[in-house]
């Protein structure tokens, strides 16, 4: 199990970035690799995009195609110098910040702020905070506490579960996560 060295977190399988205090995990101090006659290649990781403008244009079959594949632009251009920048991703961006292309928030925007903090049994406080998806991990641990398993998923994210077991009744949610420690969406949901 791997854990920040800078905070201590736990860490997801291939984590680029610890996804409790931002600090940054990567091997080197640049996200840009490749460099080729006065070009640099960006993987979708390097990419950023505003959040959420990754949903309208994957649905282009052509376009998806394109985010799927490298892009080799001038070290000097706009876009890498984006992928330079550090990202943080635990502070939700605004409309205007620039996410990874391969971050959730570039398919789903931060759902806002939480107003009050949610009360009751597990499935009342999950249901409180309103849209899952594209909340921090660390936002849902702190509203309904650590989940009662987690394992690793194929794309380096998490897929983690809670659970809640009563006498009469129970109730479990299963969460994926990408690489960055935010919510893809529910996996699966059961009361009982």
């Amino acid at each position: 199990m791997n854990y920040c060295p800078g905070c201590g977190h736990r860490l997801f399988a291939d984590a680029l970035f610890c996804a409790d205090c931002g600090g940054s995990l990567a091997p080197s101090a640049s996200p840009i690799s490749d460099v080729h006659l006065g070009q640099v290649r960006l993987t979708t990781h390097d990419r950023r995009v505003h959040p959420g403008a990754l949903a309208a244009a994957l649905r282009d079959p052509t376009l998806a195609e394109e985010w799927d594949q490298d892009l080799w632009v001038a070290e000097d251009s706009l876009e890498a110098r984006r992928a330079r920048r550090p990202f943080k991703p635990t502070s939700p961006p605004g409309p205007a910040d620039w996410v990874p292309a391969d971050c959730a928030w570039a398919l789903i925007r931060y759902p806002g702020r939480l107003r009050a903090m949610p009360q009751g049994k597990l499935e009342n406080r999950l249901r409180q905070m309103g849209s899952l998806a594209g909340r921090p991990r660390a936002e849902i641990v702190r509203v309904v506490g650590p989940p009662n398993s987690s394992a690793g998923s194929a794309d380096g994210g998490q897929v983690e579960s809670w659970h809640r077991i009563g006498l009469l009744s129970s109730y479990s949610i299963t969460l994926g996560f990408d690489r960055y420690g935010v919510c893809k969406g529910v996996i699966s949901e059961q009361a009982i």
